[in-house]
């Protein structure tokens, strides 16, 4: 019996991560569709933290509109975006959507348990280790580097 509802999720899963097309297709309109669709915020939070921000343009889009939607509208969860994100991640509105995935992924993950400055200290390392890969092709900022050798340095002092 838990073979079926299973098999259904893998294939779901499998079709979704395929098409980003059908993102807006899917409902927000009461608390059990947010959490719901906690999944689906997954897979986009997986597909923009893997992929360089200059491929699948449109994938992009939906997939970073689709987290802007659930975040601003989740009851479960609060999130805080303050002008340090705008100053690190300037006018690069794709660089916005990663830092906003990996933000709403440990958010997620964490059940709510973490705080907020907590999330947005895990989603700005994660931002910056995104940012250091020279595969992703971020255009890197003054500030970006700032932050990367900064983030190194506390890193190693650490140890």
């Amino acid at each position: 019996m838990l073979f079926l509802p299973l098999m259904f999720i893998i294939i779901a899963t499998q079709s979704f991560s395929q098409n980003f097309s059908k993102l807006d297709k899917i409902p927000l309109n009461g608390n059990a569709d947010y959490k719901k669709a906690e999944k689906v915020v997954l897979e986009c939070d997986k597909f923009l933290t893997t992929k360089p921000l200059d491929k699948d343009d449109t994938k992009r889009k939906a997939a970073e509109s689709f987290i802007n939607k659930w975040m601003s509208g989740t009851p479960d969860y609060t999130f805080n975006i303050d002008a340090s994100i705008a100053e690190i991640v300037g006018n690069n509105a794709h660089l916005l959507g990663v830092y906003l995935a990996y933000y709403s992924k440990y958010a997620i993950e964490n059940k709510g348990n973490d705080s907020d400055e907590d999330l947005m200290k895990h989603a700005i390392t994660s931002l910056l280790d995104y940012c250091k890969k020279p595969d992703n092709k971020v255009e890197m900022t003054d500030i970006l580097k700032k932050l990367i050798k900064q983030d190194r340095y506390s890193r190693f002092q650490s140890l």
